[in-house]
């Protein structure tokens, strides 16, 4: 018993801290705003939302990215004890909501001292404080997820070599552009290979070829700015990971041809992808640009759809090919394949 115990704390302790910090973080933004030891004043979750101090906008959001994403979290980091190939996800969210919970400091500091009563129970400087706070232990648990996430990955010659050779397809594509948009983003196939890339080489690599490398090369070519890098590239290209999550019903051994349990999983999985760059572009869109929230997601949905949905379609088309090439160079082991 007391091997297992100890085989378990070596193989997941990364998760375990990644559980823990996230755990922290949580406490640190709900209790951190609300309680001083002047006046004993104890404000919780409920009276939050009840008396909403800060605004509709700011109280959802602050509840959303500070509670509902890091229990969705951990959620997923126990499942992903069983389901290896869900691990990425904890860290999609951790580095989501520590990104966020920076950025919204000083929407929530505005929002709360202006609240002429509670103003003197909650001052500017305990909010900047605990979002600091939760900040610093999301951004932790987000490093021991993507620690806990690589340590059971092994990266060959050939998967550096496709991956390279993939993000260089995907650059190309973005350069050939059928419309672009005014304030960013275009229509283009550029989705195509990182889709590929997932579907070859997992969920995990998917995220670093696609979120990490791509999405620092495109940030910083297509230039506007590096404050856009976190959510429409990082969040938005690394949102492809999901259909590296789907891979081993896709390109499941044996399978040959096109079928319709594959093509039903290929169309599933590039929605799901699309969906999240679309959320992270609608979001970036809101925070760097102050659009309203119709107003970006009508801006967001007009090129990121059409392009999600054009190399969804080209995906389709090339699954036998990619079947056939899997059955040649198969790119996952066997034990990723369960």
């Amino acid at each position: 018993m007391e091997n297992g115990a100890g085989e378990f704390l070596k193989n997941r302790w990364a998760d375990l801290l990644a559980i823990l910090l996230t755990v922290i973080g949580v406490i640190g933004a709900f209790i951190g705003p609300f309680y001083t030891l002047d006046t004993g004043a104890e404000i919780g979750l409920i009276d939050l939302i009840a008396h909403n101090p800060a605004g509709v906008r700011v109280a959802v959001l602050f509840t959303a990215v500070m509670l509902v994403l890091p229990i969705l979290s951990i959620a997923l980091s126990l499942i992903s004890f069983k389901k290896k190939q869900l691990a990425i996800f904890p860290l999609m969210i951790m580095l989501s909501v520590a990104i966020i919970s920076l950025i919204l400091r000083d929407s929530l500091s505005e929002g709360f001292a202006a609240y002429t009563d509670w103003a003197e129970e909650i001052s500017v400087k305990q909010v900047h404080f605990a979002s600091i706070f939760a900040s610093i232990s999301f951004f932790l648990s987000a490093f021991f997820s993507f620690f806990a996430s690589a340590r059971v990955e092994r990266f060959s010659i050939a998967d550096i070599v496709e991956m390279g050779m993939l993000v260089a397809m995907a650059t190309a594509l973005n350069v050939i552009r059928l419309f672009r948009m005014p304030t960013g983003g275009s229509v283009n196939f550029q989705m195509l290979p990182l889709f590929i890339l997932a579907l070859r080489r997992g969920p995990l690599k998917g995220f670093i070829g696609a979120g990490i490398v791509y999405g620092l090369i495109t940030c910083l070519t297509d230039g506007y700015g590096f404050a856009t890098f976190p959510f429409d590239y990082l969040l938005g290209f690394g949102s492809v990971a999901l259909v590296g999550v789907f891979s081993p019903f896709i390109l499941k051994k044996g399978l040959k041809g096109y079928n319709l349990k594959g093509l039903l999983f290929i169309l599933i999985a590039c929605v799901l992808s699309t969906f999240v760059r679309f959320i992270a572009g609608t979001v970036s869109s809101i925070v760097i640009y102050n659009y309203g929230f119709s107003a970006a997601a009508i801006y967001n949905i007009g090129y990121i759809g059409i392009s999600g949905a054009m190399a969804t379609a080209v995906l389709m088309v090339l699954y036998a090919p990619l079947l056939s090439l899997n059955a040649r160079f198969p790119a996952l082991d066997e034990s990723e394949e369960e």
